[in-house]
């Protein structure tokens, strides 16, 4: 499957050149011989953020995440007026604020963007958004002036859906049932794993995101939202439970199984089963052996 990171990328994709910034691009989406990106049937994997103004009889704001339907097709079609601006993750990450704001989106998760019907007072303020961009557009990733706009932009498309999701309770549904599919994921990933022939990183957050292709973020908010606790909160308790297992069913002693629990030494172990339980795996053991 192709990998697209930048915007180079995605016009090589289709046999098109650009000296456009690596990191952003915006477009109007009715200029000849742009790339426009729409729902299609060729399947790549799309490492870039989308934002589409469609000035339709009902004009809509669409975001697309770099975690939703892969599967994108660059063509134009005939009387779309509108706008569009992507961006790269390197982009996000240059702008903290910009990352923060794509995070703290509530339909991150969602599978397939969701087009958010856009009124006049709002249209208006958007558009005034994507043409001062466009007039920033030759400016690199670090523009000031470029964050600002695409700040506004996403802060429009968050209080869009909030307004959207409080009138259309399929929208609340679908963002319920993405935590719900993501959580479900990270649980038999969780389970799958043998906690007694481990790997450190299988302790660490970032291990599971990176498997599931979502960011940290997503997922420890995504797994609270659906089960009360945070994915890391999860992970500590899976590796306690095998940790005390050994403890319990075999006669290796405490700096054994740090080492077989992938601990670097056994007082990491010791620190990490104690602020887990509030006791030294030696005394949880001794434990054992009196109430036995």
């Amino acid at each position: 499957m192709f990998q697209i990171i930048n915007i180079a990328d995605l016009y090589r994709l289709w046999g098109k050149t650009t000296t456009s910034n690596l990191h952003f691009h915006i477009s109007r989406l009715e200029d000849e011989g742009d790339l426009s990106l729409l729902p299609g049937k060729d399947v790549f994997k799309l490492k870039l953020y989308v934002v589409q103004l469609d000035l339709g009889d009902e004009p809509y704001l669409l975001f697309k995440s770099t975690y939703q339907a892969p599967s994108w097709l660059g063509a134009p079609e005939e009387g779309r007026k509108g706008w569009q601006v992507i961006f790269s993750e390197d982009f996000a990450r240059t702008h903290p604020r910009i990352a923060k704001d794509i995070l703290d989106l509530p339909f991150l998760q969602v599978p397939r963007p969701i087009p958010l019907k856009i009124e006049s007072v709002a249209l208006t303020t958007c558009i005034g958004i994507f043409e001062t961009m466009a007039g920033h557009a030759g400016e690199n990733e670090n523009s000031t002036m470029l964050a600002k706009q695409m700040h506004l932009l996403l802060l429009s498309l968050r209080r869009l859906f909030n307004k959207y999701s409080r009138q259309q309770p399929e929208l609340q549904m679908q963002v319920k049932q993405a935590d719900k599919s993501l959580y479900v994921r990270f649980r038999n990933l969780l389970e799958k794993l043998n906690f007694q022939a481990p790997q450190e990183e299988f302790r660490h957050l970032a291990y599971y995101a990176e498997t599931l292709e979502v960011n940290t973020h997503s997922l420890n908010s995504a797994v609270k939202r659906f089960s009360g606790h945070n994915a890391l909160h999860l992970i500590q308790e899976k590796s306690l439970a095998e940790a005390k297992n050994l403890l319990r069913s075999t006669h290796l002693s405490v700096k054994e199984i740090s080492y077989k629990m992938a601990f670097r030494d056994p007082t990491q172990f010791g620190v990490f089963f104690k602020k887990q339980t509030g006791i030294t795996p030696a005394q949880f053991r001794e434990n054992l052996r009196r109430w036995s």
